[in-house]
This record gives structure tokens, sequence and C-alpha cells, in this order.
């Protein structure tokens, strides 16, 4: 069960973090610290049994929504909010809410509306002024901006610390996004807010589904989609370079950056590389555990994903292909207002041009509290591994990486007390290898009950893979099935079949035709960036990467939500 576990009789619902985060591998111990310190769920947490809501599971994370769920329209709200995440999530809280002793059974904090109300006011007053109001353009600059400010206020506050325990406190006050939300919620919100209000609309008014589809692809200023674009620029330039060829076939890949650095040609290409390695250097696959190498730790599958770029794509195709994305958007969302002026009348013409507007200008940048949640953990783990090198000097840990397998309240008594965490760490990594091959339920209650679902759909070819349709389109091409990104590559024209994305991925986006997960909704990374190159994706089916081989052509119907093997 998670833990802590609840020392009360009701009921408590969990809901997967891991699956929220398109990430279910097991988290370090101090990557789940971490987490749990930075989201505002568990602002006073001061022990290790102080998490009223994160709990932890099996080295994966889980929400405790019981007491968000003792309001009716949180009954509602959440599963539907939980379907742009994971369906099959989503379906299955539905289901467990549903039963008839569930309202009974659950438990109740009769404070936590109010203290809900009034962290949220704030937020829905400058979400609604937001959407209605104000200038949707200059958000993703006001975005950048403020995660500047915020890193290098925090960089500050931890370099300025005293080794030991002033150094976990200044770690412990600079993490929280407790107000962080309230500021970003406002500007990411709207443009989520409005894409649904137009795929309602076009509905409605026009009995339709082809605008919308389209007018949120290529969306201009994503963090993570301009990341998988500059990978092409960089593969670009490598190409006319037989020089840079080699040093990136050099597979000392963890001195490639000392490397490029060394060399005295070419010049636009180092200012190049080093500008994208300070933006995007903190970035790995499965990111949301601070254990995991950064790019700046081990480049590897960067490299290989750039080279796969260089051997297989044009030279600015990358380019080519996204600004045809942008325009075939464009003309969507001039015809699509164009048709509801002339059907509708010029006022519903004028409101969804507003909402076309707040949509490309906000949605991109959806990505952006991710990324400083990432540019923060990359402070923290530096921190971290400081302490660990004075505890690997006096015995107390074998080396500086099993920091990352004890807690940070653990952490915090062994430089209090200096007593050994050799043992500890010895443990915790056997559960984290017995935990790997576990498989994370998306719902489970305090009885121990995993909650499952499946999709309901009718009219589908015999055979069909069903998932949910998140990108529009329908391709056939080659399956690659990558279940680690860190030691695979895919080459121009594959269909990218895995478990589940996160922004270390989007290397591969760049010669993907197509898109296959396991895990995932219509607002997750894989999904998001899927729209923005305009290839179609379906997720949520599973077992894809068990079903489907490396090798196999099929057909991805991104419009229909099904995957067909066709040739062996």
């Amino acid at each position: 069960l998670p833990s802590p576990i609840p020392e009360d009789d009701a009921l408590h619902a969990y809901v997967s973090f891991n699956h929220f985060q398109v990430m279910t591998d097991p988290i370090s111990p101090l990557g789940i610290d971490i987490l749990r310190i930075i989201l505002p769920f568990d602002k006073e947490a001061k022990s290790e049994v102080g998490y009223a809501f994160l709990k932890a599971s099996a080295g994966r994370i889980y929400i405790d929504v019981s007491e968000l769920l003792q309001y009716k329209k949180l009954r509602k709200g959440l599963p539907a909010f939980f379907r742009n995440v994971d369906s099959l999530l989503a379906e299955a809280l539905i289901e467990l809410i549903g039963r008839p002793d569930f309202v009974e059974r659950i438990k109740k904090h009769k404070g936590r509306a109010n203290r809900l109300r009034k962290y949220m006011q704030p937020m829905l007053v400058n979400t609604i002024k937001n959407l209605l109001f104000r200038k949707p353009e200059g958000s993703i600059e006001f975005m950048n901006h403020y995660i500047e400010r915020r890193v290098k206020t925090s960089e500050e506050r931890i370099r300025n610390s005293k080794p030991g325990i002033d150094r976990l406190d200044a770690i412990y006050e600079n993490a929280s996004f407790y107000t962080d939300l309230q500021i970003l919620g406002p500007k990411l919100a709207p443009g989520i807010i409005s894409f649904k209000m137009l795929e309602n609309l076009e509905l409605k008014l026009l009995g339709s589904k082809k605008y919308v589809a389209i007018i949120i692809t290529g969306l201009e200023g994503n963090i993570t989609t301009e990341m998988g674009l500059q990978v092409g620029d960089l593969a670009d330039l490598i190409r006319k370079s037989p020089q840079l060829v080699r040093e990136f076939e050099n597979e000392d890949y963890r001195t490639l950056v000392a490397r490029i650095n060394q060399l005295r040609e070419p010049v636009e290409f180092k200012q190049r590389f080093n500008a994208f390695m300070e933006t995007y250097d903190m970035r790995a696959a499965g990111e949301i555990d601070m254990a995991k190498d950064r790019w700046v730790e081990n480049p590897e599958p960067l490299v290989k994903s750039i080279l796969a770029t260089v051997r297989t794509s044009q030279q600015g195709a990358h380019r080519r292909d996204y600004n045809a994305t942008i325009d075939r958007a464009k003309k969507a969302t001039d015809d699509f207002a164009r048709e509801v002026a002339s059907k509708r009348g010029k006022l519903q013409g004028k409101l969804i041009k507003r909402l076309i507007r707040v949509c490309r200008n906000m949605l991109p940048v959806r990505e952006h509290p991710k990324y400083l949640i990432m540019q923060l953990v990359m402070i923290f783990k530096r921190a971290f591994l400081e302490e660990a090198r004075l505890l690997v000097q006096k015995g107390q840990l074998v080396e500086e990486k099993d920091v990352f397998f004890v807690s940070f309240w653990e952490l915090r008594k062994a430089i209090e007390t200096n007593e050994s965490l050799i043992e500890l760490v010895n443990h915790r990594k056997e559960d984290n290898q017995h935990y790997r091959k576990l498989s994370a339920p998306r719902v489970m209650t305090s009885d121990g009950e995993e909650i499952k679902s499946s999709y309901k759909r009718e009219n589908l070819p015999e055979g069909a893979l069903v998932g949910m349709p998140v990108s529009a389109g329908i391709i056939e091409g080659i399956a690659k099935v990558i279940t680690d990104p860190t030691d695979s590559s895919i080459n121009k024209g594959d269909i990218l079949v895995a478990p589940f994305t996160d922004p270390g991925w989007t290397p591969l986006f760049i010669n993907a035709a197509g898109l296959v997960m396991e895990i995932g909704g219509l607002l997750t990374h894989g999904t998001v960036v899927a729209r923005e190159y305009g290839i179609p994706a379906v997720v949520g089916i599973t077992d894809a990467t068990k079903i489907i081989k490396t090798g196999q052509r099929i057909r991805v119907d991104g419009n229909a939500g099904f995957v067909m093997i066709i040739e062996e």
C-alpha cells in the first residue's frame, strides 16, 4: 500500500502520479521526496510521515484524492481532467466513484474546501481575465523571463548556503512550487480551456471535428518542441563537417562537451551547441527521477538521436516540415472563423477568433512549468551530490550516487548523527530491482484493490489495437519499438512505439512519422509534441511494446484511435 499508511478507517483513493507524468518506472527515494517537497500538495510536511497527499508505493508516487472526492463537483471534474492525461485512469476513477458506498466510506475533511478555495481563487480570477480579456501575446516571453529569475534566485540561495543542514534547509525552502503555481497557472490554464472550448464549439456550431485538430498543431514557442527543432539544426551543421561527425561517433559520450569546446572550428556549431546545452542540459529520459543521468552528465541518448538525424534526414527537412504544419494550422484558423461567421453570425465568429488567439499563444506554454521544475531539480541534484561527497569522505556512503537511495529526511538525520547509510542503501538497491519488475496500477485503494478499466469502443476493424486518438492523421510505416531511449535511435520515417515518453525522448520525434504509446492523454508530453510536429498519434494501448515488434509494418489511425499490424 502507498505510504505513509493512513491511520483512520476511511477509504482512500490513490491515483498514479507516474501516469500523470507519463513515466511509470520506479523513482529513487530521494527523487520521490524532492518531488513531494516541490509540489504544493504537502506544503507543511516536515517528516517521513507528514505527507498527507503524495504517497509512495513500490517506487511510484500516488496522489490521495479522497478528500477532494468528498465534493460532488470534483467527483465529476477530476475524472474529466484526468481524461486529458490518461483515459484508462479516468475510467477507473469513475468506476470507483460510482460504487454505492464510495461517498460514505471516503475520508472527509470539512476545512479542505475553504483552504482549497483560498488558494485557487486568485488563480481562477486571473485565468478568466487571461481567457476573455487580456492580450495572450507575450505569454511565452513572460514564462521565459519568470523561469530565468526563479532559477537565478534558487542558484544563489543554494550556492550561498553552508554544507550540511543549512544546505538542506536551503533546498527545502527553495523547492516549493506553491507560489509558482499561483503565478504560472493562470498563464497555463487558458490555453487548455480555449482548446477544449474550441473542440466543443466546432461540434456544436458546425457539427464537424476537422478544424481544431489542425489548429492545435504547429504551435510556436513550446520550449520542448523547440528543443527537438534545435536538435535538427545541430544535425544539419554536423552533416557538413566530417570532423564533427567523428566527434559525435566517439562513444566516450561523457567527454563530448569538453571535446567540442577544444575544437577551433567550426565556430558557429560550437556557439549553437553550447547555447543548446545551456538551455537543455538538465533534460533526461525519465527526468522526474532526480537520480537519472542528465544530458550534461551523459549525453549518449542525445548524441544517438542527433546521429540518426544526420544519417537519415535531409538538410533542413525538420524545419520545412514544421513550417508546413504551421501554415496548415493558420489556414485552418482562418477557415474555421470564416465558416462560423458565415453560418452562425459575426458574434460567434468573433468568439472563435478570440479563443483561437488564446489557444495558439497560450497552449504552447504548457511545457514551461515542467521545464522550470527540471531546472530546479538539477540545482538541487548538484547540491545533494556535494553533500554525498562529504558523506563518502566520512565513510557514511560508498559512492556519491548512493545518496539517491535514501530519503530527504534520512539524509538529514545522517548528517546530524553521523550514522552510516551503507546498509540502508544496499537494501534500497535490492528494493529498486524488485520494483522494476512490478506494474504500477493507475488507480488503487487503501483496501489494497487495483481498479482496472478498458475501452468501450465499437465498429473498429478486426485485430485493431484500441487506444485514444490524440494527434490527427493516418500513417503507415515501419515500427521501431523503444523502451529505453538512452541506447536507441530512430530513422526518418519510422513509427515510434514506446511505453511512454517525456521531454528526454523529444529528440526521437524529429525522425518519427507516427507515435504509439502505452500510456498518455490529450495533454501529456508525447501527444503535445506529436501534434506540434504534425504526426499522427494513438496512446493508451495496453502492452503496445510487447504486441508490436520492431520491423513490422503498422498503420496508426490518429483520427479513430487504433493501430493495425498490416505486415509481419
